[in-house]
């Protein structure tokens, strides 16, 4: 596998939790 794909991926997996944690978080607070 590209690494540059490699890479892609984990950035976009750690983008993705973080704007999981962010709705939960808002979520929660309203």
């Amino acid at each position: 596998m590209n690494i540059l794909v490699f890479i892609l991926r984990i950035f976009l997996a750690y983008l993705h939790c973080e704007l999981l944690i962010k709705f939960k978080t808002d979520h929660l607070s309203l």
